[in-house]
């Protein structure tokens, strides 16, 4: 495998760019407005690509259901996310002696990969909310069941072409799904069955054969890529692109280009459908999509939590309510871009965030009732300038780096100081704030403290893109937090670079922060 960087395929759209435009029309908006793509699902609220996340996002309204596709080692199409199964399913109890190294890009992994099961074995696994993978045969069922239309991703394509130990015979992913909408009646351009892909060859193969809709996924498209847009609409329909790219000016040049824009991942903040709206995308891909929903159709949601109050405290912002025994609620933080807005679950009244940089912070608060989202409840939380009748002593933070290992975590390491007189001396035991950007980080923040050498050591795992062969572009900045004896500082921005594992200095030095929010499960 290549590891891929920015722009996928860029030969294959270099070539494609030279021929004649097609002339079909804008795709993806609805009379009603934007498209509502559930996630895997309503994946906020039960296990993702299960059957369970598929029926409540078509019991809230969604438009379509997302999911994805790999293949078992017979060449079943299967309904999941990762290759590698331990995240999703309880393979590693059911089939321990399973695991198995796999060299992605000259780095070796260990994995309970899916093409090395039949679907035999696959249908024998569980997912966290009791329920079992899903063929995609079993999805175009449930669809097909509820008149609901599907959006479904090729993973991998290469990855299953090659190949692999243990699993020698190579793997067409695109053509089996070409042979199952063509046998099943659901190709062509009016199907319910959308294709997407992040591999411009796939959504090639898929034009040529099947003729369906197709969504070219991008991650880090931006104005600049211009250029590429006539030859991006030889093979797709529609523009996938990330929260952190999605800006007015990209959506109208893509338009210009023919292409509908669609944009990936939103969470629970409603603003950020807003937003997508109001910059005039044509669907918003999202885990929580009874609030696309709404928004989209302007429905007021249930009742709103009461009592919601806010305070900046220690360098975090605190919000508190009035809540209802055993119910969850998600508590979205702003701080300037709804689209970026973390989500937090939490079940109780209070949550918190650390401010970083910020200086104010828009936060809703909504309880889930189980079958959707209730209404927004408001507050604002602000930095209030305090005068101190002591001068603080100045701190600052230096040598950070920030390094993507062969174990998917990255590892942002640097070293916090306080002036004492003419000279700098750690600053031991200090309190300090992460925030980080980027490829589905979206607006991390998070806290930490030094050791006694004013030295730190953070762990942050969000994906495990760099199984899939792709090293997400992110960024860090670290800060020193304010106290009544010191002046806060921070770093500049610092890319996230490739290298090995650190050999640890001693037991237990590094903090693993989490990676994400906890989500909810409701069966």
């Amino acid at each position: 495998m290549v590891r891929r960087r920015t722009t996928a395929g860029v030969a294959v759209l270099a070539a494609l760019a030279a021929g004649t435009t097609v002339t079909y029309g804008l795709e993806g908006r609805p009379a009603s407005g934007m498209l509502v793509i559930a996630h895997r699902g309503a994946s906020a609220y039960t296990t993702e690509s299960s059957a369970a996340a598929y029926e409540m996002a078509s019991n809230v309204g969604a438009d379509l259901l997302e999911g994805d596709l790999v293949m078992s080692r017979d060449g079943v199409l299967v309904v999941c996310h990762d290759i590698d199964l331990s995240r999703v399913t309880d393979v590693a109890g059911k089939f321990p002696w399973r695991k198995q190294p796999r060299v992605f890009n000259g780095v070796t992994y260990e994995g309970w990969w899916v093409d090395e099961f039949t679907w035999a074995e696959l249908s024998t696994l569980t997912k966290p909310n009791g329920q079992g993978l899903l063929r995609l045969d079993d999805l175009i069922w449930l669809a097909q069941s509820r008149a609901e239309s599907l959006y479904i991703e090729i993973k991998e394509s290469e990855y299953f072409a090659a190949p692999q130990p243990n699993r020698p015979n190579a793997l067409d992913i695109t053509g089996t799904l070409i042979n199952t909408l063509l046998a099943k009646g659901l190709a062509g351009r009016g199907s319910s069955f959308w294709v997407q892909s992040d591999n411009p060859n796939d959504l090639v193969r898929v034009k040529q054969w099947a003729g369906n809709r197709t969504v070219f996924l991008t991650r880090s498209v931006s104005p600049d890529d211009v250029g590429y847009f006539p030859g991006f609409r030889q093979f797709a329909d529609v523009l996938g692109v990330p929260t952190t790219r999605a800006r007015r000016g990209l959506v109208q040049q893509a338009h210009a280009a023919d292409l509908g824009v669609h944009v990936w991942t939103l969470q629970g903040s409603r603003d950020a459908y807003r937003k997508a709206a109001a910059i005039g995308a044509d669907g918003v891909i999202t885990d929580f999509p009874d609030l696309g929903v709404d928004v989209r159709s302007r429905q007021r949601g249930g009742d709103r939590p009461s009592g919601l109050t806010s305070r900046v405290e220690n360098g975090s912002a605190i919000a508190t309510w009035t809540a209802s025994p055993g119910s969850w609620y998600a508590v979205t933080f702003d701080f300037g871009d709804p689209l970026l807005a973390p989500t937090q679950w939490v079940q109780g009244g209070s949550a918190s965030i650390p401010m970083a940089d910020a200086k104010n912070v828009d936060i809703t608060v909504a309880r889930f009732d189980g079958a959707r989202m209730g209404g927004d409840a408001f507050t604002r939380a602000s930095i209030v300038p305090i005068s101190y009748d002591e001068p603080r002593t100045k701190t600052r933070v230096r040598n950070v780096s920030a390094v993507v290992s062969s174990d998917a975590k990255t590892r942002i390491t640097g070293v916090m100081e306080r002036q004492k007189g003419a000279k700098w001396v750690p600053l031991r035991n200090g309190a300090g704030w992460l925030r980080g950007r980027g490829e589905d980080v979206s607006d991390l923040r998070r806290k930490f403290r030094s050791d006694k050498k004013g030295e730190f050591s953070l762990t942050v795992k969000v994906r495990k893109d760099i199984l899939d062969g792709y090293v997400p572009e992110r960024s860090w900045m670290v800060g020193v937090t304010a106290t009544k004896k010191l002046k806060p500082s921070s770093s500049e921005w610092i890319d996230t670079k490739e290298g090995p594992p650190p050999a640890p200095k001693r037991p237990g030095r590094s903090q693993s922060l989490p990676a994400k929010d906890v989500k909810v499960r409701v069966r």
